[in-house]
């Protein structure tokens, strides 16, 4: 993934609230790849901290990702807790600052896959939107097969989508696997270019991993997957408190 120049959040004189802003937004982005161990309410204040930054960094692409991604992890907890005039204003939020940052750099992949992965949240909270939804993440993630095929996140959500969706909409277990066996792959060889730009669903490939091999009552499997996913992000509440749950009730 190359960004142009427009992504530095620093100044040529290097003044000391360039410098301030620039730490925040980094401590900011570590954050945002563990957010189970944030309080919603910190999750809010980093998306409204983002935005301030953009009263000064108007035109940074990365500043809208981050923003985005900040509102897709506060969605996902709306998701959870069936707040869906939760879930629907955060994504609405995203996809906004997506639209911006797509605007400023057309081949940024990472905007195109987090809005696939958005349209993947969409289909969780109402799978009856499955078909319309699906053919949308093909769209999105075709525009990112351009500039950046193997990108982990990439196959990450393509992985999703095909388990979340039926086969007769292209989707299925199996096709689950390859592509998230694909983003592992992908994983294995990801060099970050930058210390701004996206690092995360590593741990998410394997809690897919699991939940495929849960599916196909390989249990031991799915116990090896969940295990290694907590080994990369101890605090993963979906694996500790759902799909280990979920598992420990079926295994004798």
């Amino acid at each position: 993934m190359s960004m142009q120049s427009n992504t530095s959040l620093s100044t040529a004189s290097a003044k000391p609230d360039a410098k301030k802003r620039e730490l925040l937004f980094h401590e900011i982005r570590a954050a945002l790849h563990n957010p189970d161990a944030l309080e919603d309410n910190i999750l809010l204040n980093y998306v409204a901290a983002l935005e301030k930054m953009l009263s000064v960094h108007d035109h940074v692409p990365i500043l809208h990702y981050y923003i985005a991604l900040a509102s897709v992890r506060y969605a996902i907890r709306c998701i959870k807790q069936n707040d869906e005039v939760g879930t629907e204003r955060s994504l609405d939020t995203a996809m906004e600052h997506l639209e911006k940052a797509i605007a400023m750099k057309s081949d940024f992949a990472e905007a195109y896959i987090l809005e696939a992965y958005i349209h993947a949240q969409r289909i969780i909270a109402s799978p009856a939107d499955a078909m319309k939804y699906a053919l949308r993440i093909a769209e999105t993630l075709g525009k990112a097969k351009v500039t950046e095929p193997n990108n982990p996140r990439l196959h990450l959500v393509e992985g999703i989508t095909s388990f979340i969706i039926p086969e007769s909409f292209g989707g299925g277990i199996k096709k689950a696997i390859d592509s998230l066996k694909r983003a592992e792959q992908c994983f294995n060889t990801y060099k970050l270019e930058s210390p701004m730009f996206p690092d995360w669903g590593r741990e998410e490939v394997y809690a897919w991993l699991g939940k495929a091999a849960f599916e196909e009552e390989n249990y031991g499997l799915a116990k090896q997957y969940y295990q290694h996913a907590l080994s990369i992000k101890p605090d993963y509440d979906w694996v500790k408190n759902t799909l280990l749950v979920e598992l420990n009730q079926k295994r004798p």
